[in-house]
Formats: structure tokens, sequence, C-alpha cells
């Protein structure tokens, strides 16, 4: 269990690099300029573990990731940042989510990812995932691949979901969104 810690620069509750395995975890209410929670550069798998009330004044206030994690069976609720991705900001890293929640969390302004910023190549994959509730919109991304199935992106201030120049709202389990890197997509509504 962490909570109430504080870095500098990265990994206000925990900075990680290489192989990680995070089971059972609460990151609550630490702090630092990026990735609040936690700053990933290996890879990381992190299941059953929550983070809340987590602050970034930079970007990634839950998380910052550059490498490639998977995210499973958790949450990230009321986690703020100051410029990208309030809930997690991932730049050319691969991140993917599988049951998990990103609700409530907030950037100034209604742009650049409340929930979810991505940049600089990689890829982020939703799968029964829930994005809600976000200020600065659900996911945002540029020049990042996303698959986005079987989940709610909805209910966000500001875009649910924008990729490059594309906008989409309201995205239930029965949509299915497909961009690649080139900020191309494919959106299928059933």
């Amino acid at each position: 269990m962490q909570g109430q810690n504080s870095a500098g620069t990265s990994g206000g509750g925990l900075y990680g690099s290489g192989a990680h395995t995070i089971t059972n975890m609460w990151f609550g209410q630490d702090t630092a300029a990026y990735g609040g929670g936690a700053y990933l550069t290996g890879t990381a798998t992190v299941m059953f573990t929550n983070f809340s009330s987590n602050v970034a004044s930079q970007e990634g206030g839950a998380l910052f990731l550059t490498g490639t994690a998977s995210l499973q069976y958790g949450s990230i609720y009321n986690t703020d940042a100051g410029v990208r991705g309030a809930g997690i900001r991932v730049l050319g890293g691969t991140l993917s989510l599988d049951n998990f929640y990103i609700n409530y969390c907030d950037l100034p302004g209604y742009s650049n990812g409340g929930g979810i910023y991505g940049s600089g190549g990689g890829s982020i994959t939703l799968r029964n995932t829930d994005v809600g509730g976000n200020k600065g919109g659900g996911v945002w991304t540029t020049g990042t691949a996303l698959d986005i199935a079987t989940s709610y992106v909805s209910s966000n201030w500001g875009d649910d979901v924008h990729v490059g120049w594309n906008y989409y709202y309201g995205l239930n389990p029965a949509d299915t969104l497909v961009c690649n890197t080139s900020n191309v997509c494919t959106y299928v509504n059933l």
C-alpha cells in the first residue's frame, strides 16, 4: 500500500524501470511533476490496483508511461494533471486496459486528455473499460494507435475521444474505434 508520497520530478508513488508486477496496491495522494502516482519506463503488469487523488503538476496524474503496461481490474479516480493526461499519459509507450475504470480526473480546460493522453507513437487498447466524467476529455491521441471495443467512453467534459482532428462522442460497448498512428480512424457503431 502506497500513499502520500512525493517526488520532485517523476513518479510520486513509484518510479519503475525494468520489469514489474504490481498487484493489490493503492496509490493515493502521491505527487510529482510527471506521474503523480507512478512513472513506468519498462514493462509492467498492474492488477487489482487503484490510483486516487494523485497529482502531477505537468503530465500523468496517476500514471506516466513510456514503456509497456497492462492494467487490469483496477481504477484511476479523481487524479489531476496540469498539462496532459490527468489519468494516464502515454509517451511512445504501449498501454492495454481491461476491466478498468478511469473516472473524474481533472485537467484545466477541456482538452489534452482528462482520462488518457497519448502521443509519440506506441498504442492504446481499451477492452471492458469505462472512461467517464473526466474534465479535459476522455481519450486524446495524436500519433498513437488507438483500439477501443466493448468499452464505455462517454460523459466526459470535452471530447469523449479526440484523435488528431477526429472527434467521437458517447462510445458504448457496441461501438468499435480503431485508429492508426497517422490519425486515420475506422468507427463502427452497431
